[in-house]
């Protein structure tokens, strides 16, 4: 490399080199003695000021989505709120108009204490009912009539009484009917 110094620039170097030497450790006081080596330095210590400032860049950056991020997480909060507080007045409101309209029709407000189901057995029609009424009436009277017939000990006839007892009948009430 050649390297063509001004006096200005020749001084500089020479005030680096003796301050290198002062308070340097070995490998860096040989580094110091390059002819390049203080322009070397100026250079990174100026890329070192252009990163600082690029990294207080960044970091304004970052505190400020920092800032936004809790902003937003307000705003959403916020809105929440008001949706449920929406929802929560239109219910009211629409509760208000039922009961405006049921006191209107002089209606009393009635509160379902318990939900309506399906019956587990559906239910009979009332003529089902009826006719099957009927048949199970008609069943037990004919056999209730039977069965006080068969159990009825007493002679209805003088020939039941003549073969029961093997006697002849002197004489019967008659019945009654008037008729021979």
């Amino acid at each position: 490399m050649n390297f063509d110094f001004t006096p200005g620039q020749q001084r500089f170097a020479q005030e680096v080199r003796r301050f290198a030497s002062a308070h340097l450790a070995k490998d860096a006081l040989q580094r110091a003695h390059t002819p390049g080596y203080p322009f070397d330095v100026a250079a990174l210590m100026a890329q070192a000021d252009a990163t600082a400032k690029v990294v207080q860049h960044y970091q304004g950056i970052a505190r400020s989505l920092d800032e936004k991020e809790t902003q937003q997480a307000d705003l959403v909060r916020n809105v929440k709120t008001s949706e449920d507080n929406y929802l929560l007045y239109v219910r009211k409101r629409e509760e208000a108009r039922i009961s405006d309209a049921l006191d209107s029709k002089r209606i009393v407000n009635v509160a379902i204490a318990e939900a309506a189901t399906v019956p587990a057995l559906p239910t009979l029609h009332l003529g089902w009912m009826l006719i099957g009424g009927f048949f199970t009436a008609s069943i037990v009277s004919v056999g209730t009539a039977y069965g006080v017939d068969r159990l009825d000990a007493s002679f209805r006839t003088p020939e039941e009484l003549n073969r029961y007892l093997e006697l002849k009948v002197l004489a019967s009430i008659p019945t009654g009917d008037g008729r021979k």
